[in-house]
This record gives structure tokens, sequence and C-alpha cells, in this order.
């Protein structure tokens, strides 16, 4: 059950989360999958969970990247890791 306590506790953890780790983030995603058709656009769903957004792809597939589109996938984690 979500009470009021515990959707504090969730939206103080993201907050800390998204402050805490300033990491670079990639995301990846597949052009025909259900989450490219998301109302928000699939970037702005994440931006509360990874204040470093550094790279983004949709890459020509389905719901699996790396398994419909293994290539893209290896090209597009190899530049961002090389950067």
């Amino acid at each position: 059950m979500l009470t009021r306590e515990r959707t504090l506790k969730i939206q103080y953890e993201r907050k800390e989360c998204v402050e805490t780790r300033m990491s670079p983030v990639m995301l990846i995603w597949g052009e025909r999958s259900h989450v490219a058709h998301h109302p928000q656009g699939t970037v702005e769903v994440w931006r509360p969970y990874c204040a470093n957004i550094a790279r983004t792809r949709a890459l020509p597939c389905g719901h699996y990247p790396s398994e419909q589109a293994p290539e893209e996938t290896y090209q597009e984690l190899r530049a961002f890791f090389l950067s």
C-alpha cells in the first residue's frame, strides 16, 4: 500500500539519487518500442532519475536494442565509453 509517508520517502530518495549521482548516463531505446511513444518523450521520462544525461539514441529496432540491433548498440556504447 502506498501511503503518504512512503510516497514522500520515494520522492526524497529520487531527489537524493539525482543530486548525488552525477555520472554521465546514456539512454538507448528502440524507435519501434512502446517507450519511444511515451507522451512526455523518452528522455523527459528519465530526467527525474538522471541528472547528467550525456547521450541519447533511438536505434532502429523494437524494445530490445542489444538483441535486435547488436551492432548499432555496440557502436553507441563504444562511442559513449570512449568519450
